[in-house]
């Protein structure tokens, strides 16, 4: 739990600088969308820590405040495409650790993750598509 709510919480940074930072329309779309999700993904996990007894912080890694200091320094195309590709980077270990979660024992996060595991992978196939149209 430590990690997905870790891993939301830097997508949601992320996607607010790619929605300040970017000039694509269809870019700066997606950021609001996934900021959106895991706004709300973030808030969902955060009650199942809770539910589950279990504590999480709400800060960053060294890794991920990097990330978002390189990505602070690009711009235009170049941001675009080290953005997209940063939320790819952020969603296939995602993916993996929600697969993972969903044979576990406990019902409650079982379930949460069998749950969510579709719309991770349906934003994990949209960033994909539109980094190919980047190209």
């Amino acid at each position: 739990m430590k990690d997905a709510t870790e891993a939301s919480q830097a997508v949601v940074k992320i996607s607010d600088l790619a929605m300040s930072n970017s000039k694509n329309r269809q870019i700066i779309r997606f950021a609001k969308v996934m900021m959106d999700k895991h706004t709300q993904l973030g808030t969902d996990l955060k009650k199942l820590a809770t539910d589950n007894f279990v504590t999480s912080e709400d800060s960053l890694n060294t890794a991920h405040q990097k990330l978002i200091t390189d990505l602070e320094k690009k711009q235009a195309k170049q941001f675009d495409k080290a953005y997209l590709q940063e939320i790819i980077n952020e969603y296939e270990p995602e993916i993996k650790r929600y697969t993972l979660a969903s044979h576990y024992p406990n019902a409650n996060v079982a379930d949460f993750a069998k749950q969510k595991l579709p719309v991770l992978q349906a934003q994990l196939d949209s960033a994909k598509a539109i980094a190919m149209v980047l190209k």
